[in-house]
């Protein structure tokens, strides 16, 4: 695993921590508002409008490799893209939503197929474990949890 998919991993465990506080305490005590994760920063929006940004660095980085990785965070951030958390809840859900839709549409596919035997149920079966295998895929990156 290289320096920057370290990083970004670190910076999706802080997010989902942050998250899961926030998550347990009751509206009026939270302190942030919003909760931006972009490659290895993220982005707090606090309730009086502030805003910060926490940069994840590997600390003991050769001055080369510092160089090197603070222009690729700026390329990359170019490129960034935000989300607003309820979104991204709603986007997760939404996921694992299909993922369950489709299980469940696959179950009962294999109790069809004895029914009706010349439709192609091989070939949709392996279609949705393919869409099944990239969403799960997907949600696990995108959570930070590969």
């Amino acid at each position: 695993m290289g320096s920057m998919e370290k990083e970004r991993e670190i910076t999706y465990l802080l997010f989902d921590l942050i998250v899961k506080q926030l998550e347990r305490m009751s509206e009026q005590n939270r302190a942030i508002r919003r909760v931006e994760v972009t490659d290895s920063s993220l982005e707090l929006t606090m309730k009086t409008g502030e805003e910060y940004r926490i940069d994840i660095n590997r600390v003991h980085l050769t001055g080369e490799e510092k160089g090197r990785i603070t222009r690729m965070d700026r390329q990359q951030s170019k490129r960034g893209v935000r989300i607003a958390q309820e979104d991204w809840a709603r986007l997760t859900h939404s996921c694992e939503t299909v993922i369950q839709f489709l299980e469940y549409d696959k179950r009962k596919m294999e109790e069809l197929a004895t029914l009706l035997p010349d439709f192609p149920w091989k070939k949709r079966s392996l279609m949705i474990e393919e869409i099944l295998g990239q969403l799960r895929e997907s949600l696990a990156r995108a959570s930070g949890r590969e």
